[in-house]
């Protein structure tokens, strides 16, 4: 790879994560913005992707960039690509367009250009540092997954999620149906609840439930849950010690 503006490279397990999330993003958005930085390597849409620069095995970068690129076509370059012959993922960018170079284990070397796209893009979601979350959660992703699982039979319905300083509840309740799964501090096991205020707050169950491929398609062993009545619910998976995935799922306005 020639010399640019940026450029970076990561190992196998590393590859599959960066092919993991933008896999995962394609599920939610249409468009995203990539800023690159000296601090790593940032994807933005409703939700927000920061890969810190230790996360690559190299990282090069002469000065900040800020990108749009539509996600899908990002995918369906990976998305047919022997992922077990992996051994590392290049990318580069200069002049307008990103390069992603695949390695192979065989010898083979894949290349992909694809150049950035201008359109008419939301400026990138942030709640302010100075929020005081109302309740946070610490629990292994394994938990999370078996919620949504037990939570599938009711996807066209709306999930109630309600706390208190003891218990975290899923609700699903309608004119017939009346589910909860309950979640006790000190009894659940690895489950970690501060909560300064008893509240409650509506979702689509249908898009609480995207949260699972997030926990399947990246190798994610916990995740940080926060929350305020007058905020989206953010979940926030550890990617590395120093690399995370931050889910946003809005509440139902009445």
């Amino acid at each position: 790879m020639t010399m640019m503006n940026f450029e970076s490279s990561c190992d196998t397990s590393n590859s599959l994560t960066i092919i993991s999330i933008f896999n995962i993003i394609s599920d939610f958005l249409e468009n995203i913005q990539i800023e690159i930085d000296n601090n790593g390597f940032h994807i933005f849409g409703f939700d927000n992707v920061n890969l810190n620069k230790t996360f690559f095995k190299d990282f090069h970068i002469e000065k900040q960039i800020l990108l749009c690129f539509k996600v899908e076509q990002i995918n369906s370059f990976f998305k047919y690509i022997n992922k077990s012959s992996i051994e590392s993922i290049l990318m580069g960018y200069d002049e307008d367009v990103m390069l992603f170079r695949v390695i192979k284990s065989n010898g083979t070397v894949s290349n992909f250009k694809l150049p950035e796209v201008y359109v008419d893009i939301k400026e990138k979601y942030e709640i302010s540092e100075n929020v005081e979350y109302q309740c946070e959660v610490l629990m292994p992703s394994s938990l999370l997954s078996d919620i949504c699982n037990e939570l599938k039979s009711y996807k066209d319905l709306n999930l109630t999620i309600q706390v208190d300083k003891n218990n975290l509840y899923f609700k699903i309740e309608d004119s017939i149906i009346n589910a909860v799964i309950v979640l006790e501090k000190n009894k659940t096991k690895e489950f970690y609840l501060i909560c300064n205020k008893s509240f409650s707050i509506d979702f689509k169950n249908k898009y609480f439930l995207k949260i699972n491929n997030i926990v399947k398609k990246i190798n994610i062993k916990e995740c940080f849950i926060q929350m305020n009545e007058k905020y989206p619910l953010i979940i926030v998976f550890s990617i590395s010690s120093v690399s995370t995935f931050q889910f946003y799922l809005a509440p139902i306005l009445e």
